[in-house]
């Protein structure tokens, strides 16, 4: 089988619902061709399962384009076989890359939603922010109205918050009376323009 074959390899003829062409060069790896001219490569091979029965099961590689090449698809056969020799199915290793895949994928969501949480981004405002001022007092102030802050509004994704949001948290902790309206509205106000453009 070559490339130039795989490019012009004819589809079934009327009544059949697929043609296969197996490879001379390495047994048990073939291209099917559908009757609307889709192209796969597949392998078939035999294994049994824990009673001892041996199954004859086709597995499928991907189908001819972009991503599988027919020398792509070669080589994943042959490691597939590798597999199978040992006795791992290889829809078994499919299932387990997936679901790698999706751990993965959960885990960087997770990491990602920490990230985003507004207590996270408050404690990184603060200590930014420490290293340019010499005013405890002022750092003081801006941490303790941020944190109530956050407190008020609940420790969400900065990406589902609304400006009411933060106008109805500040109106909460103006209402503590510890500090002024001007200074938890300079103090709210400075932290979200920052958050903007971070």
């Amino acid at each position: 089988m070559s490339s130039s074959f795989v490019n012009r390899a004819p589809r079934p003829i009327k009544g059949e619902r697929r043609r296969e062409y197996w490879d001379t060069n390495l047994p048990n790896f073939a291209l099917v061709v559908t009757p609307r001219g889709t192209k796969s490569f597949i392998i078939e091979y035999r294994l049994a399962d824990s009673n001892g029965m041996v199954h004859h099961v086709r597995y499928t590689i991907g189908q001819y384009g972009p991503e599988w090449s027919l020398e792509k698809a070669r080589d994943e056969a042959r490691r597939l076989f590798v597999f199978i020799k040992a006795g791992i199915d290889p829809r078994e290793e499919r299932k387990a890359h997936k679901r790698r895949a999706i751990t993965r994928e959960r885990r960087v969501s997770l990491d990602r939603d920490r990230n985003d949480l507004l207590s996270h981004l408050v404690r990184r405002y603060i200590h930014r922010n420490q290293e340019g001022i010499s005013d405890q007092t002022k750092i003081k102030q801006e941490r303790d109205i941020l944190e109530n802050l956050v407190s008020e509004i609940g420790d969400r994704s900065v990406r589902h918050l609304s400006e009411s949001d933060y106008a109805r948290g500040s109106a909460e902790v103006i209402e503590i009376g510890q500090w002024s309206r001007s200074d938890v509205d300079r103090v709210v106000s400075i932290f979200i323009d920052w958050l903007r453009s971070e």
